[in-house]
């Protein structure tokens, strides 16, 4: 599951994960609700949304039982707001731009915990 628009579900379904219904959400209030529902392994999060940005979501979401690991989703690798989210806890950080493959990937080493996952 992944709350983020965009290729989201396309990438889970090329994964090879098992995918859990989950959902992409508008804001990070949905991606909190969706995360709590579906209790995914990795959640895709953007960097900056409408009225709960994906920093405050990734901060309540790494607040729940058995989190999932949080790769954030970011138009700018030099972002201070990239800082503030590895800070928050998220596993690692992807371009907007990258592949399909190399965000496969990330999904991957993010769910085995191995590494933190970025793309510059």
């Amino acid at each position: 599951m992944m709350p983020w628009s965009g290729a989201g579900p396309a990438v889970a379904q090329q994964s090879g994960f098992r995918h859990r219904g989950g959902g992409e959400g508008t804001d990070g209030s949905d991606a909190v609700a969706l995360v709590a529902e579906h209790t995914p392994d990795v959640v895709l999060m953007d960097i900056r949304m409408p009225q709960v940005d994906g920093i405050t979501a990734t901060r309540q979401v790494l607040t729940q039982p058995e989190p999932p690991k949080v790769v954030m989703l970011t138009t700018f690798d030099a972002d201070e707001l990239v800082l503030e989210a590895l800070r928050a806890g998220a596993h690692g950080f992807l371009l907007k731009d990258t592949s399909p493959e190399e965000m496969i990937r990330a999904i991957h080493r993010a769910a085995e915990g191995s590494g933190r996952c970025r793309r510059r």
